[in-house]
């Protein structure tokens, strides 16, 4: 009965610690320099009129700068969030939404090899499951490198094959698993390495498109209600839904994932047209600019 609820509770003071250090982390100087930029950027008269410290106080007026820019931006953040970033919610939110059923419903998959007729002994299907997460890992992990090398930095390309790979594949692995139920060679080649390649492709890039898709100040936020909620709400009942459909049909659940595998894919496909068109700005891209165009004005400074 407690089995399952302990990890959760002894979860919860490293939590507590966790949350308490990172609510008093002060912000880096480059996320501050461009805030301040941001700030006379669009209120210059203000700025304008403000006299300049003097030498002896420098340093504590920047002190107080960076205090009233951190605070600024904690106060405003949930304001520029509503109103301007709907669509970068929307897109994170759809874009995970295959990465989260898949992972969840194939630690459900790995669970019904073992209780239904004829299927795996338990021992085999911890090694399925244990598999399973292991090719999950690993192609996260290489997807992800060769998203970066060759695709441009371009987290919807990943997504979108990623998705349109569990579209597929999902409906056949589940067939082939309903046709042999306690074939181990099939639980493996189905379930661990062809629906565990799908999913890390799904996963590999997907942290970089939802925080790429927010600017810096208001990034956790948005991250933790597209991914998360995503992750939460698809991939939290994806065990339940599995289940209701799976009295149904066997098939009926490979052909969920499959569903919400094309889903994600189409979501990905309509925001790199959007970006193509200059609608989906990359905030990374965006956030380096004031970078780059300072550090070219001080070069022209000391030329």
């Amino acid at each position: 009965l407690w089995g399952w609820r302990l990890p959760f509770f002894l979860a919860l003071p490293p939590g507590l610690v966790s949350l308490w250090g990172r609510s008093r982390l002060a912000e880096s100087n480059d996320f501050l320099a461009v805030a301040e930029q941001k700030a006379q950027h669009t209120s210059p008269p203000e700025h304008a009129q403000r006299p300049a410290p003097a030498e002896a106080t420098a340093s504590g007026d920047d002190a107080a700068d960076c205090t009233g820019i951190q605070s600024q931006c904690k106060r405003q953040s949930v304001c520029v969030f509503l109103k301007d970033h709907t669509l970068s919610v929307a897109v994170g939110f759809g874009c995970s939404c295959a990465g989260g059923c898949a992972f969840y419903l194939g630690i459900w998959a790995a669970h019904r090899a073992v209780h239904m007729q004829g299927g795996l002994t338990e021992s085999q299907g911890l090694l399925v499951s244990m598999l399973t997460m292991a090719v999950i890992a690993s192609t996260m992990a290489c997807w992800s490198h060769l998203c970066d090398k060759y695709g441009g930095s371009d987290p919807f390309l990943g997504v979108i094959l990623g998705g349109a790979c569990l579209a597929v594949a999902c409906g056949p692995i589940f067939a082939a698993l309903n046709a042999w139920p306690g074939n181990l060679l099939v639980a493996i080649v189905g379930l661990s390495v062809c629906y565990g390649l799908a999913t890390g492709l799904a996963l590999g890039p997907l942290n970089l498109l939802v925080v790429e898709l927010f600017p810096t100040e208001i990034r956790v936020l948005g991250f933790g209600l597209s991914f998360n909620l995503a992750f939460s709400y698809v991939g939290g009942t994806a065990s339940v839904v599995a289940q209701a459909l799976d009295s149904v049909s066997p098939l009926a659940p490979g052909f969920y994932v499959a569903c919400v595998g094309g889903l994600s894919a189409a979501v990905a496909v309509a925001a790199h047209c959007l970006r193509a068109r200059g609608k989906l700005p990359s905030h990374l891209v965006a956030a380096q600019a004031p970078d780059v165009a300072g550090r070219e004005v001080a070069v022209e400074a000391t030329a």
